[in-house]
């Protein structure tokens, strides 16, 4: 059987640049008509970030090992109702001498409360080292907005923090939200980590979350002294948000533990390296240059087999980005972003059709 071989000539490098100009006429004349019409929004869907990260990270994510952040601990309040059982955990807190209390509970001012409850949880608060409080900006319609806090964060010598995440799966580490830090940055600066970096992947890896059961407090009081102790309650489902991966068998978890989780990731060698958008976007033209170059071009002559050639040539080069994008994101901790390249390995065949077919009309 005899080998095939691509008839690649020099002319294919000057081919190959004018079929990637198409290629991006093309994905543009796409994007515009999806922006237009519902009919078309399916194809328009090429331009949406393909997460390669989220199915690395949910591998990965199985694979349960001992892996754990041991400066940091969650302490659940589910189950306890009134202001004055909290109160009585965090005054046992207290006593073990924590690093710092993060609490991810925001506590509005509620008139039928008793306020003995209320003074008796301003004053446990105000005695915690390093308190920081959560708080939420909530925007309104228009730019109406504001911000919830606790009723007692003014009276408390604390640092407040956003709680907000993104919409939809959670990917990226809380950041900023309009000038205000996040609850992440703001115990990362405690522990003396490094900062966030805009838009950087939390790492999803199988992290053992310590938790501790405040009821055995009277026996294991070492465990919490030195540590940050992040306050939250894992009951409240307005509090759960879409994740890339199953923890308990979905893949919905609490602010607590993604908290956790990006505090892991600031840990050294635990983070992700991305490449800014106008690096992602010129990665993807260089590639699919190179796909049209060496390979749509040269193949287009093939005969009546070049459908076929066409199709073996882009699942190769699939596989082989694949594995080197995996090879990247495990081993260097490198998260490149193929979708530009996937819009040019989706379009290559048709900008080379549409190519040869002006060039022949010369």
């Amino acid at each position: 059987m005899s080998k095939i071989k691509i008839p690649f000539e020099k002319r294919d490098l000057l081919y190959g640049a004018w079929i990637t100009i198409i290629v991006a006429a093309l994905a543009g004349i796409i994007g515009l008509v999806g922006i237009s019409t519902k009919f078309y929004d399916p194809i328009k869907q090429i331009f949406d970030p393909v997460r390669l990260s989220d199915s690395f990270f949910y591998i990965h994510h199985q694979k349960i090992d001992n892996s754990t952040d041991s400066d940091v601990v969650i302490v659940d309040l589910a189950g306890y109702s009134s202001r004055m059982e909290i109160a009585q955990v965090v005054n046992s807190i207290n006593k073990c001498s924590p690093k710092a209390v993060a609490v991810d509970i925001i506590f509005p001012q509620i008139v039928s409360s008793a306020s003995s409850e209320d003074s008796l949880l301003v004053d446990t608060f105000r005695s915690c080292p390093n308190l920081v409080l959560a708080q939420r900006l909530i925007k309104g319609k228009d730019t109406y907005s504001y911000m919830e806090r606790s009723f007692f964060a003014d009276k408390v010598e604390c640092i407040e923090a956003e709680v907000s995440f993104e919409n939809g799966i959670v990917r990226s580490i809380p950041a900023a939200n309009n000038g205000y830090p996040s609850i992440v940055s703001v115990i990362a600066d405690i522990l003396g980590r490094r900062k966030v970096r805009n838009g950087e992947l939390i790492n999803y890896s199988y992290l053992n979350v310590p938790k501790f059961d405040i009821k055995k407090i009277s026996s294991s009081k070492d465990f919490l002294t030195g540590k940050v102790i992040i306050l939250g309650d894992g009951s409240d489902l307005r509090d759960y948000h879409d994740t890339p991966v199953l923890f308990d068998g979905v893949t919905r978890t609490s602010g607590l533990n993604i908290i956790a989780y990006s505090l892991n990731t600031l840990n050294p060698k635990m983070g992700f390296t991305t490449a800014s958008n106008w690096v992602e976007m010129l990665i993807g033209i260089i590639l699919t240059y190179l796909f049209c170059a060496f390979l749509a071009s040269p193949i287009h002559r093939m005969g009546e087999y070049k459908d076929f050639y066409m199709d073996g040539a882009r699942i190769v080069t699939l596989v082989m980005l694949l594995i080197v994008s995996y090879v990247l994101f495990w081993v260097f901790h490198i998260y490149v972003y193929l979708g530009y390249w996937l819009v040019g390995w989706g379009l290559s065949g048709l900008a080379t059709g549409v190519f040869y077919k002006l060039y022949s009309k010369r």
